[in-house]
């Protein structure tokens, strides 16, 4: 019992460890970094470090309905 209560401390004061570290910025320059997939075009944010930075990219098709538990599909194709 006394583990599982260090372990839900630990967890709660993880969790807010998270927030506590600043979120890199954009940089300035013009260059925005665009990748195709085949079924979608992403556009990113080239930040100050040098990196790349690509956010909500999907990789397969939701689980939902017949495709829950099984192997991920493609996703669905966006203009």
């Amino acid at each position: 019992m006394m583990a599982v209560q260090i372990l839900l401390i630990l967890l709660l004061c993880a969790r807010h460890m998270v927030f506590a570290f600043p979120v890199p910025q954009p940089s300035t320059t013009d260059n925005i970094p665009t990748v195709n997939l085949g079924y979608a075009t992403y556009q990113g944010v080239a930040l100050d470090d040098g990196v790349n930075q690509f956010l909500g990219m999907r990789y397969a098709a939701p689980p939902t309905g017949n495709l829950r538990w099984r192997a991920p599909e493609d996703p669905v194709h966006e203009s």
